[in-house]
């Protein structure tokens, strides 16, 4: 396989970076009027451009043009033109905030059916009773797969509230199937890790610890889906891998998901609804103020955001190291991802009763 030519990455880099530069500086000289954002997940002050998946995008189709000859051109043009329904859609909703969760999903789904259609990707083998049954029919193993890149595409854009916090945990999730990818010797998807791993530097630079932009619902969902498509492919490519390690690799979307929707279920709310719940909300919550009590005149909702961030560094940092452990030391996934959740449930409740005692 040709070697990625770093000119390629350093384009990319740049086309994510200038993008990200032009929009910001649209909204500041008021170029651009935004309708005004309105949301039980907005944590920031003013009227911050939501539309930093735009530059993400920009720079995933230049990526899939540099590399048009190289063998990474089938998935990079499959995965871009399978990415274009959920991006059309979430940036409708970013620029007028009017489209319904309903048709955000669907549009998701969408997307998933392409990506599994084109590439002819799909899950047949989960390593779990029941469940190993059903995908050995074409039939649900398509199913089950577009369910999987729909629901991890939807985790993504959950988690995404404070500034950088979505970009690392994309990040991170990449390092961690290179990391896996060079175990089982795959060198096309370490290829790819590297293609898409350089999309939203550009961005990020802008939005942590700066908060000039976010990423968006288009930007959340796009990173999203591209992760749950690589993570995805690698396994089909690996069959004797073991694949509860995609849920390791994936653990902070994957838990904030699964326990957001048995919390909502729990308390009979629409599980497609936002609410002020999520560990990030209330982490920023009791953070805005304890900041408040302890220096008034130094407080922002920028610092506030950024240590959100900082605080939830172990649920999106760790899964790199857990990976790590049981590729190298062998540690059964079922062990760390059981030290996983119980620190997950700790720490929510943890936030929850302090959260009471400080507002």
């Amino acid at each position: 396989m040709e070697e990625i030519k770093i000119t390629w990455l350093i384009t990319s880099l740049l086309i994510s970076f200038l993008s990200t530069f032009f929009i910001v500086k649209a909204y500041q000289l008021k170029t651009v009027k935004p309708k005004k954002y309105n949301s039980v997940q907005k944590i920031h002050d003013g009227n911050i451009p939501r539309i930093g998946g735009l530059s993400v995008m920009l720079a995933l189709i230049t990526t899939a043009y540099l590399n048009s000859q190289t063998p990474l051109s089938d998935f990079l043009i499959k995965i871009t033109i399978s990415a274009m329904p959920l991006f059309f859609i979430a940036f409708i909703e970013d620029i007028y905030h009017s489209i319904k969760p309903s048709m955000r999903l669907l549009a998701v789904c969408i997307s998933g059916i392409l990506f599994v259609y084109l590439t002819g990707t799909s899950l047949n083998k989960l390593q779990t009773p029941g469940l190993d049954f059903l995908v050995q029919f074409s039939f649900f193993s398509f199913l089950f797969t577009v369910f999987a890149i729909t629901a991890m595409t939807n985790a993504f854009n959950i988690i995404d509230a404070s500034n950088g916090i979505t970009t690392f945990t994309f990040i991170i999730a990449l390092a961690s199937l290179f990391l896996t990818s060079y175990i089982y010797q795959d060198l096309f998807i370490r290829c790819l890790i590297i293609s898409l791993g350089i999309l939203p530097i550009g961005f990020l630079l802008f939005n942590f610890p700066f908060g000039k932009i976010f990423l968006g619902d288009s930007g959340a969902y796009l990173l999203g889906f591209l992760i749950s498509c690589l993570i995805i492919t690698f396994f089909v490519r690996h069959p004797e891998a073991p694949k509860w390690l995609a849920v390791l690799i994936l653990a902070y979307p994957f838990f904030e998901l699964i326990f957001s929707f048995l919390r909502k279920i729990l308390f009979r709310k629409s599980p497609f609804e936002p609410d002020e719940k999520h560990l990030h909300l209330m982490v920023n919550q009791l953070t805005q103020s304890i900041y408040k009590k302890l220096n008034k005149k130094r407080y922002s909702n920028l610092r506030a955001n950024n240590m959100n961030t900082v605080t939830l560094m172990f649920f999106w940092l760790s899964p790199l190291y857990f990976v790590y452990v049981h590729l190298i030391y062998h540690i059964p996934i079922f062990n760390l991802l059981s030290l996983y959740i119980n620190i997950y449930l700790f720490f929510y409740l943890f936030i929850s009763n302090n959260l009471k005692g400080n507002i």
